[in-house]
């Protein structure tokens, strides 16, 4: 998590979770001021928008949205949290194994779910910032759709904000082939 500036000297990272804080209108470009003051309502900063890429991820999905769902909803039911609300929006890497399919009937049990599709295939962490550009809240996380990461972390994350501008976390233990972690190390 690190908290996200609307100035030209800022980039967003598509690494943790930030907040995407509503500063003063000069430090912020014009066309991005209007999209956030209409996604975002007026007392309402606890919005979180989870962001996962997926390339062929089908099998993954269902067990993956309803962990987030299970770990998010009592945070918005029982006021002590300050989430207001919560979305999940997954970034189709053009998967050719339906994962656009299963995003659209997840979509029937799970309002919080957003699908995005792209056409071409751009990569994950492409995807990822396609994933945080279409993103509603004003904070956002990342997981990676393999099932590597514990939805429930994100609880912890969350609940550690209160008192911090940052909170981040990364795997310990990897489920990779040597040759990935390598790569990813």
């Amino acid at each position: 998590m690190s908290t996200r500036r609307y100035d030209t000297s800022q980039r967003a990272s598509p690494l943790g979770l930030w907040n995407r804080r509503l500063h003063e209108e000069g430090t912020r470009p014009a066309g991005e001021i209007l999209a956030i003051e209409r996604e975002v309502a007026e007392g309402e900063l606890s919005f979180l928008s989870v962001v996962i890429a997926a390339k062929n991820e089908a099998p993954n999905l269902s067990q993956l949205v309803d962990e987030i769902a299970s770990a998010l909803r009592p945070l918005c039911n029982d006021g002590l949290h300050g989430l207001a609300r919560f979305e999940i929006v997954v970034v189709d890497d053009a998967s050719t194994d339906g994962t656009g399919l299963v995003l659209r009937d997840l979509g029937e049990d799970y309002p919080e779910l957003r699908g995005l599709m792209l056409a071409p295939g751009v990569g994950q962490s492409s995807a990822t910032v396609a994933g945080i550009h279409a993103a509603r809240g004003n904070w956002i996380a990342t997981l990676d759709a393999d099932l590597q990461n514990d939805p429930a972390d994100l609880v912890r994350l969350w609940n550690a904000l209160p008192c911090y501008d940052v909170a981040l976390g990364w795997r310990v233990i990897r489920q990779d082939i040597c040759s990935k972690r390598v790569i990813s190390g």
